[in-house]
């Protein structure tokens, strides 16, 4: 039995490794990109670019260039544009980083050519944010800055409880999400793990699983069994309240919302935010929205539709 664990084990190092040359020799997997502390913040490692490469056999490439101050894009954000030029702001997750689609062909390049650059367009977005980090963007980066301000919005960044980057430094004692992180940091250093990260979801999958088991341990230790005259068992559980207005809202009304309809249940969130607002739903030919079918995010094509969405809420 020992021998053929050791076999066993050997075989499946060899064929991990014969996976990591074949990743890297045929740049079939890329890397996480470094994250800097700028204030409080665990932001994208300013002046950092390279290549996005996502699919089976390397379909999607895509360039990216993190400015100076921790965002994916040409622009930046310390610059203050003229007084002719129309200023917005676009907070979102991954849709709006965009790492997936080369950073000139970004939802706010696209906007800014519509417009004939009569609009300077900044993007705020992350990877895994969520509505905590959204909030702390807007008040510290947006709010009283620009022209119009929208906000890329879906039922996936609500169910937070605190944020990701934003406020929570880049040491993996303060980083908010532990697992997350720790996954992180293996698979920037193989080459197998990333590519099963960027094809098969590896750290959302690992995530819904410890997710999964620690929603079944706390039910279990919460039912209490109480044995009554009669020498029955009478199973007690605990009762969870339920909560009005639980999405946390900080942004002003000028904010606009912008949103899929298949992405956000845009009736039961308005009964749960102070505000009003307006929101916009970015329509798509889902036939013409996904890279090869694959990548869930959208590409050149669907970043133009929300582009147009915005362009045709700002006026000129």
């Amino acid at each position: 039995m020992k021998h053929f664990l050791i076999k066993l084990f050997l075989i499946l190092l060899s064929t991990w490794l014969c996976f990591e040359v074949v990743l890297r020799w045929f740049d079939l997997a890329r890397y996480t990109i470094p994250t800097d502390q700028i204030g409080n913040n665990c932001m994208l490692k300013p002046g950092y670019s390279g290549l996005y490469v996502g699919g089976g056999f390397g379909e999607i490439q895509a360039k990216f260039t993190i400015n100076s101050q921790g965002w994916n894009s040409t622009e930046d954000f310390n610059l203050i544009s003229d007084s002719q030029t129309v200023r917005v702001a676009l907070i979102g997750d991954s849709y709006v980083e965009g790492t997936h689609v080369d950073v000139e062909n970004s939802i706010g390049r696209q906007l800014d050519r519509m417009t004939h650059n009569k609009t300077i367009t900044h993007e705020y977005g992350r990877s895994g944010a969520n509505i905590e980090d959204f909030n702390r963007v807007y008040n510290s980066f947006v709010k009283g800055k620009y022209d119009y301000v929208f906000v890329l919005l879906r039922d996936g960044n609500l169910n937070a409880t605190s944020a990701t980057f934003m406020n929570c430094g880049c040491s993996k004692e303060e980083h908010s999400s532990k697992s997350k992180g720790m996954i992180r940091s293996m698979y920037s250093h193989s080459a197998v793990l990333s590519y099963l990260n960027i094809n098969q979801f590896l750290t959302e999958n690992v995530q819904n699983m410890i997710k999964k088991i620690r929603e079944n341990f706390s039910y279990s230790g919460s039912a209490a069994s109480d044995v009554n005259a009669q020498g029955q068992t009478k199973v007690q559980t605990k009762q969870i309240p339920h909560k009005e207005n639980q999405v946390d809202w900080d942004f002003g009304p000028e904010v606009i919302i912008l949103y899929e309809k298949k992405l956000l249940n845009k009736h039961e969130i308005i009964q749960k935010i102070p505000e009003k607002h307006v929101f916009l739903a970015v329509n798509h030919n889902e036939n013409d929205v996904l890279d090869f079918g694959f990548d869930r995010h959208w590409n050149s094509i669907g970043r133009k539709d929300c582009a147009i969405t915005m362009f045709h809420a700002i006026r000129l």
